[in-house]
């Protein structure tokens, strides 16, 4: 069996930032809290609770004593105003291209523009690095998918700028300023736009995607509400048998139960190994020692 861990898995800098920065606050303060979930893996997120942080979902939760970690994603702006007026210490760990774009958006609502904001929405809930983008908005439109954008009628008193969330797919950023491009066209205003999704999204499905096309079985280790990992297996899904699990147990039945239904001996197997952003590397390496002992 031949299995390749993917050069781009693994935590990217902003995630390893918002884990490193729990980690920090729990060698200084024993009663850290965590808002929230740090980063969308509850692999993580178990390990971090082993390690002695406590998750909070909701800001009466928050004990004298506690020291406040905010997520990745950014908070919404009420979140920082409450804390501000509780008087509880916080350490604010939101990705530094998230904080880019908050001040991007800011900036163009200030010069009269209104803000479209293309981010995911799944059930009808929408992305946590979203709703706190749009708090921080008035002069807003959300738009979640082409067929939302075919429905918006612009103003003709208005002017645009468009941006996105920064896991935002590529193609539907694409398609979906194409038809708002249209729209201001026909309407006669004008409409700006900024391709904001990360570098790191950009760089991990070129990379995923080329080893998964060498690969018989590419196994995309995350949990399915993580926005960037979705769009991960997503790009990589028609490349070669493909596997979306954070479960070890799960991966390795999947795994031989494709050599079984291929009858290909698991020897002559070539894995890839993949991840999005908020999945540890030393997840990624036991899974690879645990794929190693079916040889045996």
């Amino acid at each position: 069996m031949e299995i390749t861990i993917c050069k781009t898995a693994g935590l990217c800098a902003g995630a390893k930032r918002a884990y490193d920065g729990v980690i920090q606050s729990l060698r200084e303060n024993p009663k850290t809290a965590v808002y929230k979930q740090i980063l969308h893996n509850e692999a993580l997120i178990a390990d971090l609770k082993n390690k002695g942080a406590k998750f909070c979902n909701d800001l009466n939760e928050i004990e004298q004593g506690d020291f406040v970690v905010l997520r990745a994603h950014g908070e919404e702006k009420e979140v920082y105003d409450k804390l501000n007026e509780m008087g509880v210490p916080f350490v604010d760990t939101i990705c530094v291209n998230v904080k880019r774009i908050h001040n991007l958006a800011i900036q163009k609502e200030k010069e009269g523009f209104c803000v479209v904001v293309l981010g995911n929405k799944k059930n009808g809930m929408i992305h946590d690095e979203v709703k706190g983008l749009l708090s921080f908005l008035n002069n807003k439109i959300l738009v979640s998918d082409i067929e939302e954008a075919e429905q918006i009628v612009l103003d003709k008193d208005k002017k645009y700028f468009v941006l996105c969330q920064t896991t935002f797919d590529d193609f539907k950023f694409n398609k979906i300023v194409e038809i708002l491009e249209t729209k201001a066209q026909e309407v006669g205003v004008e409409l700006k736009h900024q391709n904001t999704i990360c570098n790191f999204t950009h760089y991990n499905k070129a990379v995923s995607l080329n080893l998964a096309k060498e690969s018989d079985v590419a196994i995309v280790v995350g949990s399915k509400n993580s926005s960037n990992t979705v769009e991960l297996y997503n790009t990589v899904k028609d490349s070669c048998y493909t596997i979306f699990s954070n479960d070890f147990e799960e991966i390795k039945k999947e795994v031989i139960s494709f050599t079984k239904n291929n009858n290909i001996l698991i020897d002559d197997l070539k894995i890839c190994i993949l991840a999005g952003a908020s999945t540890l590397k030393e997840n990624l390496q036991k899974l690879e020692i645990l794929l190693k002992f079916l040889l045996i």
